[in-house]
């Protein structure tokens, strides 16, 4: 009779090992929580939590677009989209008045649509898309300035790039290459897509060197919705993603929390309602001010001005 005990013992090992690599769904608030899952893999449906922002105050006129928003050195950042100046504007969080304005000298704004930093340089995002055949995408670098409290004009360097999966530049308003969102991480940039067709996002990772270059796909997520702003908190652990349902008219904001290196959408991803556009415009720009308090911003629409409110997520586990 053959020894059966070696092959006994590999097999006994083998399971052990893969009970213990089960993954699953590890968040215990999510609905579909796997109490035999040792590693998160991305799966966990989140209930969906409903909170009110708080109005701070309305924005000044020339912000009546507002389309991004920065925290940076003390102050908040915005600007107007396609339409408006090459410029960006320092905020009175009081009373939502133009503290400082500083030019891109030498260039247009065809789309500006989102803004980003990291520890030496802005960058401006002028991306947006709506017909998805532009072939001029590009984002501003900009240094940051000792002194932002003065009106100034800087030239700026330029990082172009393209869509690795667009082929086709014919107009198209139901297109998938729309964009209005970006953050930095660990010495790139990521953008997050506005996909009118299925109302996904797509992340897409860029050096942060000027030039051309072509955009590396990371991954898709079903946001349920049209993404129009994104933020990292301070210390990494947090994004935060603004946006609307066109068929039930409502905004929202998504935060993905522990996550997996720059695979944003793979830890718990929790989808905050707050509110019909009618009651809050459409959202388009957002920024952490702390770990748990955001300021949102909306462009004027419907009878709504262009506001600046906060959010307090603290409640979002």
């Amino acid at each position: 009779m053959k020894n059966t005990l070696p092959l006994f013992i590999m097999i006994l090992s083998l399971s052990m090992i893969n009970c213990n690599s089960k993954q699953g769904c590890t968040d215990s608030k999510a609905l579909n929580y796997d109490t035999k899952a040792k590693k998160d893999d991305g799966s966990c449906i989140q209930r969906n939590y409903t909170l009110q922002p708080q109005v701070i105050t309305n924005l000044d006129a020339i912000l009546k677009e507002s389309s991004g928003l920065l925290n940076t050195d003390n102050l908040i950042w915005s600007f107007g989209d396609s339409g408006n100046k090459n410029e960006i504007y320092s905020i009175d969080t009081t009373n939502g008045n133009i503290i400082s304005t500083v030019t891109l000298s030498g260039v247009s704004n065809i789309d500006f649509e989102d803004i980003a930093q990291d520890s030496l340089y802005i960058y401006v995002g002028d991306f947006g898309n709506n017909n998805g055949n532009r072939q001029n995408l590009v984002i501003y670098k900009i240094p940051k300035q000792s002194n932002w409290n003065i009106t100034n004009t800087i030239s700026p360097q330029a990082i172009q790039f393209n869509y690795p999966d667009q082929t086709n530049f014919t107009n198209n308003a139901n297109t998938d290459f729309d964009c209005e969102a970006m953050i930095t991480q660990k010495g790139n940039i990521y953008i997050f897509t506005k996909d009118h067709s299925d109302q996904h996002t797509r992340l897409y990772k860029l050096p942060i060197n000027p030039g051309n270059h072509t955009a590396e796909l990371i991954s898709t997520f079903n946001t349920q919705g049209l993404i129009t702003g994104a933020s990292i908190a301070d210390d990494g652990s947090k994004i935060a993603l603004t946006g609307f349902n066109p068929i039930t008219d409502t905004a929202f904001v998504w935060v993905l929390n522990n996550f997996n290196n720059d695979q944003f959408f793979s830890g718990n991803n929790k989808l905050i309602n707050i509110g019909s556009r009618t009651a809050v415009g459409q959202v388009e720009g957002v920024c952490f001010s702390t770990n748990n308090m955001l300021y949102i911003s909306n462009e004027q629409k419907y009878t709504v001005p262009a506001k600046l409110w906060k959010l307090d997520i603290s409640t979002v586990k």
